[in-house]
Parts: structure tokens; C-alpha cells; sequence
């Protein structure tokens, strides 16, 4: 009896840590990311102020973890470690553990961000990070094994146990170093005009510029598109041939090699080589929508057919992998594979390109990378169209796993992309459709982050921006009067929530102590609110006779700090609106008009 009772506890032991069904307060949440963590060994907390309280009454730290859905790397941790039992016993017992959404919670991730870039020379996800249990940073980490975790969780557990007041310490002086970078940056600047910012911008861009390749840096490539913005809007205003090569050898390289989906027409987030030629595979809306602007507005500007043909192809890619059946914009394609691997659906075997294109399938596929889990092939111009619609229709029989929010602020990005193209009837519809929702938020006066979700969540300055910016760009191509003054109503509402005597405000950053506040916000892969509310403001201005969000933009455009000079490359969306406004500023006066 007793062998057969040690028999049925080992038995039991050795199962899978799991819950039950509901149990979990990730198991309903919004966030689909979230949601697939429910099951985890680790018994993550959702709300961060709940979490923090907690961890000060049981004085215990905090494990703080931030990723998303299409991330490989967030899924690979929640496999390999996340789901580990004896992870989950150890962070379980001696700390309280609290998973967020980056994309639901970017303030936070971004102090997340700028704390792993301290500790580690690089941000990305998956962020995690170790707080005491009074919320101060004190070990910093990305995709960690159970090997390397376990023994690095422990130890921090025991000096929270044996000496907590050397771990508040090193976490208080983190964040003093922070503090210290973030009023150095935000003090005003004197002496320096817009020319000196031009030229300091170009003198930036010129050091990261890799003339060879294309692009910014020596490694990896992420497309940077705030940054080709404003080197298009300031060779507008001052045609430059180095500048415009510089511009076409990079859109090029985007177009041609492993950034770009060559069988969907859509872009990856970036390539892991200088090259551009193997992706890290996983798509975001906002990458697409800012692609197709840079695509169209170079096509303009450089007279080359083959950009307007990529951006309408990367709109086309939008509508068909991104629009949601209720006519929203989901914000994300997976990195992740059906089969769990890095990019295994859009990648191919030997076989499946032979049963696709033919015996002679070699002649008609460059291979632009190869990874363990395929080919990653660019049809080669013996290729037909139909053959490129055979693979896309095979691959698209199993869609991608995606991230399926509709985000507020991404959505406004999409509709700015389908304005430049309203005069098509599909993407004129398209964006009428998605104007009438955003237009219908605007009038009920409480916008969410999730468009769709009662619990959707408080829109931030990022949503309510890029919102409005979508509104207004339609309302510029299709004469939309009710889009000009929604977009107007949402820049009012974005002032009065995130705005401050001369800073804007990030809001509540639980469990991590103090509150983020700057005049002016970087860009990131993605364009500054703070410095698009001041170029939509002018805009709405000029074409809807909004004057006093003319004058208020006119105000914040006089606020210069520090940072604009030390990293003017992070700040081209600002750049960018200084540039045009004085443009349009001495063509309104050649005309004898008013700007």
C-alpha cells in the first residue's frame, strides 16, 4: 500500500501546473497576450495597482514582465520558462508577479525600455524587470532560460530576505540616474535656432547613415521611417542629390530584400543584419501605414513609379492580413509560427516551392534568407503574377496567428495611409469606413485604447494624437468637415489630459515610483505625439480655420529643450513640422495670402 501510494503522489507531482478554468485574472482580459499567459506555471497579477500594494504587504519584490502577442522571443520565455514549475513555485512563493502588455501600457514600457538599455546597452522584448516591494528597479533582463533564470531570481529573493535595504539602495539610485539624464534632456536650450537643429539633425543622420546599404547603422535595420520623413520633407524645401541617393538606395533596399513580405506586399518590423536580408518576422500596423506615407509622399517627391506601386501594395496587404472583419485594424501579425517556430509561415521547404512553381522553381526565387525552419524566397522576374498569387493563396490557407486588438492610435495611422489613396474606390471605402468609427468616438467624448472593448482602457496622449492626425488627413483628401472638427475636438481633449504648465505627462507608471513628465516626447519607430499634435494643429489651422489650436501649436513649437539638440535624429517628427510650417509659411506668402 505504501509503494502504490508513493507511486500515485510521484504520479502527481509530475503533472503540469494548471488552474481552473477562470481562475486565472488573465483568463478575460483584453489583452490577447495576457490571455495566453493564463496558464502559466507563474501565477501572474494583471492590475499594477493591486500588485503593488500587495507586494508592500507582503514584502515581497516584484517580478514585472512586458511583451505582446506577435513578439517570438515574449512566446518563447512563456514556453520555455514561464511555463516551467519549478519557475513558477519559486516566483510564486517569494515574489508577486506582474505581466502587462506593451502595447496597453507603452508609458510604462518605455521606462521599462530606457531601465534595460541602463543595465544592458539594449531594450526589446521581453522586458523584465525585478522591482522591490516599494517599486524600485534592481536587475533588468530580456528572454531568459530556466538555467539562468531560476539561479538569478534566487539569489535576488535572498538578499530581499537578508539585506533589503542595500537592494532599495542600488533601486533608488537607478532611478536617480534616470532622474538625473531626464532634467538634463528636458532643460531648455538657448543660442540655437532652427538652422543649427537642421544641421545638427544632418550631422546625426550622416553618422548613422550606412551609405553602402541603406538605412541607419552597422547591424540591424529597423526602417525608421519618422527619420526618412523628415529627410523627404526637408530635400522638398532644399533638393539635396546626396540626400535624395541616400533616400532611394534605402527605400530600395526595404523594397527589394527580407523587410519586406515579398509574397504579401506587406513589412516586417526589422532585419537582424546590416543587409536587410533576414527579418525579424512578425508585422505591425503601424509599420505598414507609415511605410505606405514615406512610399507615396517619395513617389511624389522622387518621381519613381515603383514607391507608389509598393505603397499601394502595402495597403493592399493592410486591407487584406490586418482589416478585421468589422472594417478596425488589428495591430499586429505574428512572428510566431502555427508550428511554434520564428517566422514558419513565411517560410518555405524545397518541396512546397517545387509543388508551387514548377520543376524549374530554382530560376524563379532568389533566396533571400535560410533558417531552420525554411527558405525565405524573392521571385525573381521570370516569376509570373499568378504564381506569386499561387504561394500567397497557399500560405494564406492558414493565416498567421495574429494580435487581434484594435488600437485607437493605430487605427488613426491606418486611416492617414488610406487618405493618400482615397481617390481608389477599395481604400476610399475602407477609410470611410474606419473615419465613421473614429468620428464616432470623437463625438462620444470618452475615447478607450481598445476601440471595440468596454474594458478597453483609457486612451493615451499616443491614441487620441494619431487619432486625430487620421482624421484630419482624411478630412484634407475628401473634404470631410465632420472629420476636421473631430480631429480638432481630439487634440483639444489630448491637451487638456496629457498637457501641463510646459510638459507632457505619461501618467500613472505603478509599481515604478514618480510620474513621468517632458516638453517634448522623442519619436520611437513611431512619429512623437507631442510634436504631431503640433503639426496637425497647424494644419487644421490652415485648412479648417481652427485658430486657436494654431496659436497653442505656435506656443509649444517655442518650447526647445536640451534633448532636441543632443539626439536630433529622435526628434525628426518635430523637425519635420518646423520644416513644412516655414514652407508653407513662404508659399502662403508668394501667393498674398495668410499662412
Amino acid at each position: 500500500m505504501l509503494r502504490i501510494t508513493s507511486l500515485l503522489l510521484l504520479l502527481i507531482l509530475s503533472l503540469p501546473v494548471t488552474r481552473a478554468e477562470g481562475s486565472s485574472p488573465l483568463a478575460g482580459h483584453p489583452s490577447p497576450y495576457l490571455r495566453a499567459h493564463a496558464d502559466d506555471a507563474v501565477a501572474w497579477r494583471a492590475d499594477r495597482s493591486k500588485a503593488a500594494a500587495e507586494a508592500l504587504e507582503a514584502n515581497k519584490p516584484i517580478l514585472l514582465s512586458s511583451g505582446y502577442q506577435s513578439c517570438y522571443w515574449c512566446y518563447r520565455m512563456k514556453e520555455d520558462s514561464f511555463s516551467n514549475r519549478a519557475v513558477g513555485e519559486l516566483v510564486n512563493s517569494r515574489f508577486v508577479p506582474l505581466l502587462i502588455d506593451r502595447e496597453l501600457e507603452p508609458q510604462l514600457d518605455a521606462r521599462l525600455q530606457r531601465i534595460l538599455e541602463m543595465q544592458r546597452g539594449v531594450g526589446g522584448w521581453p522586458a523584465n524587470l525585478v522591482l522591490t516591494p516599494g517599486g524600485y528597479p534592481v536587475a533588468a533582463f530580456g528572454y531568459a532560460a530556466p538555467d539562468d533564470l531560476l539561479p538569478a531570481l534566487s539569489q535576488i529573493a535572498e538578499r530581499q530576505e537578508s539585506a533589503p535595504e542595500r537592494l532599495v539602495t542600488e533601486g533608488k539610485a537607478l532611478l536617480a540616474r534616470l532622474e538625473n539624464e531626464r532634467e538634463a534632456a528636458d532643460r531648455m536650450l538657448t543660442g540655437v535656432n532652427l538652422a543649427d537643429l537642421l544641421q545638427r539633425f544632418l550631422q546625426q543622420a550622416s553618422a548613422a547613415a550606412d551609405m553602402e546599404q541603406g538605412g541607419f547603422g552597422d547591424g540591424e535595420k529597423y526602417p525608421h521611417l519618422p527619420q526618412l520623413q523628415a529627410l523627404l520633407a526637408l530635400t522638398a524645401v532644399i533638393p539635396d542629390e546626396t540626400l535624395a541617393a541616400f533616400t532611394e538606395t534605402t527605400l530600395d533596399a526595404m523594397l527589394e530584400r527580407g523587410l519586406r513580405d515579398q509574397i504579401g506586399g506587406g513589412f516586417f518590423r526589422y532585419t537582424t543584419d546590416r543587409q536587410w536580408r533576414t527579418p525579424h518576422f512578425e508585422q505591425m500596423l503601424y509599420t505598414q501605414a507609415l511605410a505606405v506615407q514615406v512610399l507615396i509622399r517619395a513617389a511624389g517627391q522622387l518621381g519613381e513609379q515603383r514607391y507608389l506601386d509598393a505603397g499601394l501594395a502595402t495597403l493592399d496587404n493592410m486591407l487584406r492580413a490586418f482589416r478585421r472583419d468589422d472594417g478596425l485594424f488589428r495591430s499586429s501579425l505574428s512572428a510566431v509560427g502555427r508550428d511554434g517556430s520564428d517566422g514558419g509561415h513565411y517560410l518555405w521547404k524545397a518541396a512546397e516551392l517545387e509543388t508551387a512553381l514548377g520543376p524549374r522553381w530554382r530560376s524563379r526565387i532568389d533566396v533571400l534568407a535560410e533558417t531552420p525552419a525554411g527558405l525565405l524566397p524573392r521571385l525573381t522576374p521570370e516569376a509570373t503574377e499568378a504564381q506569386r498569387q499561387a504561394l500567397l493563396g497557399l500560405r494564406e490557407s492558414e493565416p498567421p496567428p495574429a494580435d487581434d486588438k484594435a488600437l485607437l492610435g493605430l487605427n488613426g495611422l491606418a486611416l492617414s495611409a488610406l487618405s493618400l489613396a482615397s481617390g481608389q474606390q477599395r481604400f476610399r471605402q475602407a477609410g470611410k469606413r474606419l473615419a465613421d468609427v473614429l468620428n464616432r468616438i470623437a463625438e462620444d467624448g470618452a475615447p478607450a485604447r481598445l476601440i471595440d472593448r468596454s474594458d478597453g482602457g483609457e486612451a493615451t496622449l499616443e491614441d487620441l494624437v494619431y487619432a486625430a492626425r487620421g482624421l484630419a488627413d482624411w478630412s484634407g483628401s475628401t473634404r470631410d468637415d465632420r472629420a476636421a472638427l473631430n480631429a480638432a475636438a481630439l487634440l483639444r481633449m489630448a491637451h487638456a489630459r496629457f498637457h501641463e504648465e510646459t510638459s507632457w505627462l505619461a501618467g500613472d507608471l505603478a509599481p515604478l515610483p514618480g510620474n513621468s513628465r517632458t516638453p517634448l516626447i522623442q519619436d520611437s519607430q513611431l512619429p512623437s505625439p507631442a510634436a504631431l499634435w503640433i503639426d496637425t494643429a497647424w494644419r487644421l489651422a490652415e485648412s479648417s480655420g481652427e485658430q486657436e489650436l494654431g496659436r497653442l501649436a505656435d506656443t509649444l513649437s517655442l518650447v526647445w529643450p536640451q534633448a532636441l539638440y543632443d539626439n536630433t535624429f529622435y526628434h525628426a517628427t518635430w523637425l519635420a513640422a518646423m520644416i513644412e510650417r516655414r514652407a508653407r509659411g513662404m508659399a502662403a506668402t508668394r501667393r498674398g495670402t495668410a499662412p
